[in-house]
């Protein structure tokens, strides 16, 4: 029978793309390259036991398949689990194994957990030693561990615990199902999100250890916290009082805020220069604030009757004992007479000048103390700043009476 050249191009085409599929299968799917060993590196994986693992077994790396178990053998009383893994993966030489399970009916996989990020690489024919491997409990030793605790636990007690338990979780099956979709999805979240969970559990343990260093600094604040929350408590209607009312009261703040706005600024200007002064005079407006009240209490006394302590007025004639003191005054001469009542200015400082050891006056001017170094004595701001201090003009002369 003669094909037509159309057919015959059909015919080949057909053949063409059932080759590619065919190959396509072969190396997706079937994996034949993978079975010739083509693009695959042999690793040995010494472990303890076979820890449950069978041929075909996947390793998995950060999280991704790259291989399978290829074989298992014995070896010098180990287990040899021969890995069949992708040859373009670069796995660090220096990394951890884990053998871990899928599911619950014991689906085996090998976990490779890198140290590092950087080489050497694993190649072709290397082999991870025993102490690198980590294997799950096995089956035997978990259920003899829980044939021993349920032996300790009196029958009486597991039956209350069991029926306790079915009560517990009747009619829970959604919250549990919720439960278990959450817990799944956190995880898969953190596997898709692998090295910053890693991170973040390998930066816990110090955080964990600096809140061990802490502890009795964080019960300190936790009490100080209760006390806070037990008053807030114990005075809850004055404290919702004061939510309630501090609504208008700030209201009114702001308007009185807003009333003093063009006066505040002079009014505060004004007290800058009163602070100044009393940064100055701070520690004799202390001694007067301190020494007022004790005088007020002994002038009180001096009408009452004067009790041990107090002040006493004593009424005695003394002339000229001890003499006034004339120097640092104006002469007799330029005196005014008592009955002159205009006003004069003067231009010099008038106080008795005589050396600040002499017994008259002795609480003269010439005795204050300054304000600002009260250490030092003298009668003006002026003479407390300068240099030389006070200077006496002279000793104390005797009263010669006949001014006018």
């Amino acid at each position: 029978m003669l094909l037509s050249k159309l057919v015959r191009y059909q015919l080949l085409t057909f053949a063409v793309v059932t080759l590619v599929s065919i190959a396509v299968i072969a190396v997706q799917y079937m994996k034949l390259h993978a079975m010739a060993g083509i693009g695959r590196n042999t690793i040995e994986l010494v472990l303890p036991s076979g820890a449950g693992l069978y041929k075909k077994s996947n390793v998995s790396y950060r999280g991704v398949d790259i291989g399978v178990v290829d074989s298992l053998r014995i070896d010098s009383g180990s287990a040899i689990a021969v890995l069949s893994v992708d040859s373009a993966e670069r796995i660090p030489a220096d990394l951890d194994v884990e053998i871990h399970s899928r599911s619950a009916i014991g689906e085996q996989y090998v976990e490779l957990l890198p140290r590092t990020t950087a080489g050497p690489y694993l190649a072709d024919g290397d082999t991870i030693t025993e102490d690198r491997t980590t294997i799950p409990t096995s089956t035997n030793t978990l259920v003899n561990a829980l044939s021993t605790g349920l032996t300790d636990v009196p029958s009486e007690d597991l039956h209350t615990l069991i029926d306790e338990s079915g009560m517990a979780f009747t009619d829970t099956g959604a919250d549990l199902q919720r439960t278990i979709d959450s817990v799944s999805a956190f995880i898969g979240t953190a596997q898709e999100n692998l090295e910053p969970t890693r991170a973040l559990i390998d930066n816990a343990g110090p955080l964990l250890d600096t809140q061990v260093q802490t502890t009795d600094a964080i019960r300190g604040w936790s009490g100080y916290l209760a006390s806070i929350t037990g008053s807030l408590a114990e005075h809850d209607s004055r404290f919702r009082g004061l939510l309630d009312e501090g609504g208008p009261a700030a209201a009114e703040l702001a308007r009185l805020t807003t009333d003093i706005a063009p006066t505040l600024p002079r009014a505060l200007g004004n007290l800058n220069s009163v602070a100044d002064v009393l940064a100055i005079y701070h520690l004799s407006i202390e001694q007067l604030l301190v020494v007022y009240p004790r005088m007020a209490a002994a002038a009180q006394s001096v009408v009452l009757g004067a009790p041990e302590g107090m002040g006493n007025l004593d009424f005695n004639l003394d002339v000229n004992a001890p003499p006034p003191c004339t120097t640092g005054f104006l002469p007799a001469d330029q005196r005014r007479s008592a009955a002159d009542s205009a006003l004069v200015t003067s231009t010099e400082q008038l106080y008795c000048a005589v050396p600040q050891d002499d017994p008259t006056v002795v609480r003269g001017a010439r005795n204050y103390p300054c304000a600002e170094d009260p250490d030092r004595r003298a009668p003006s701001v002026e003479i407390c700043r300068s240099d030389e201090g006070y200077i006496p003009r002279g000793n104390n002369e005797p009263f010669e009476p006949g001014g006018n």
